[in-house]
């Protein structure tokens, strides 16, 4: 087998194992103010860098991505501050939902 065919053959395994990790669609969900909201990040895809963004099941913002970069996403959900830290890691985008300040855990297992 050529060094190419192993190549792609280790790209493709990667990006199963990317997938399958949760790695390209982070949800986050918690109460407020008495209501249940949701929080997602999904990555258009894997050839597509680009992030979308969606409070309570509408699109918040899509807005291009470049590995080694980093991004503050904020918005309001029930009028409070909420700020979406994403940072680019190797093998994936690691973020971070603070709801008024304090941490929520994402609903992926990573």
């Amino acid at each position: 087998m050529g060094i190419f065919k192993k190549l792609i053959q280790a790209q493709k395994a990667h990006n199963e194992k990317v997938r399958d990790k949760g790695l390209q669609h982070k949800t986050w969900a918690f109460d407020l103010n008495g209501k249940h909201h949701t929080i997602e990040a999904k990555r258009s895809g894997l050839a597509d860098p680009n992030w979308d963004i969606i409070v309570d099941g509408v699109p918040h913002e899509h807005f291009p991505w470049h590995f080694g970069s980093a991004r503050t996403v904020r918005f309001e959900v029930a009028g409070v501050q909420c700020v979406l830290d994403m940072k680019a890691k190797v093998t994936h985008t690691a973020m971070t939902l603070y709801v008024d300040g304090k941490p929520v855990e994402n609903q992926n297992v990573d």
